[in-house]
């Protein structure tokens, strides 16, 4: 064998062995890499879980309104089952969705009541009442806060 292909050869086997990381810093270890990206991750999502931004408060003008908003919309709810069933629901199981904090009472089989309550606030609808005269001014305060 010449020594152009000994040398060959040589380089080959340098080439084909696997790399020492024996001086290299630790940083460039690929571990140390994994095991730092993991590490940020986590940092990361433990932010954001401890860091959540606060729900915005509201007044409690603004509550009775969302509260009126929602109790009307349970109502055409009630109501659509009415037309649907030709009856009242015996409970808002029946209705497709119900919103929380609502009670409902069928009084007669014409006549309910529905009562919404965001403590400390609790309002009731009668359904012999007027939704328009329930409502009074709380959509035009909705309307204002979504502009």
């Amino acid at each position: 064998m010449s020594e152009v292909e000994k040398a060959a050869n040589e380089e080959q086997a340098l080439l084909s062995r696997p790399i020492e990381m024996v001086g290299a810093p630790w940083y460039r270890h690929p571990m140390a890499a994994a095991v730092l990206a993991l590490l940020a991750i986590a940092i990361w999502g433990a932010q954001l879980a401890l860091w959540r931004l606060p729900e915005p408060q509201l007044s409690a003008r603004d509550r009775e309104a969302a509260l009126r908003y929602a109790m009307s919309q349970q109502v055409a709810r009630i109501e659509d089952f009415r037309q649907q069933h030709q009856r009242l629901p015996q409970s808002l199981a029946e209705v497709a969705e119900s919103y929380r904090g609502m009670s409902y009472v069928m009084l007669d089989s014409l006549r309910y009541r529905l009562t919404g309550s965001d403590a400390p606030l609790a309002l009731s609808f009668h359904s012999d009442s007027s939704m328009k005269a329930f409502l009074g001014g709380s959509l035009m305060l909705i309307q204002e806060h979504k502009k």
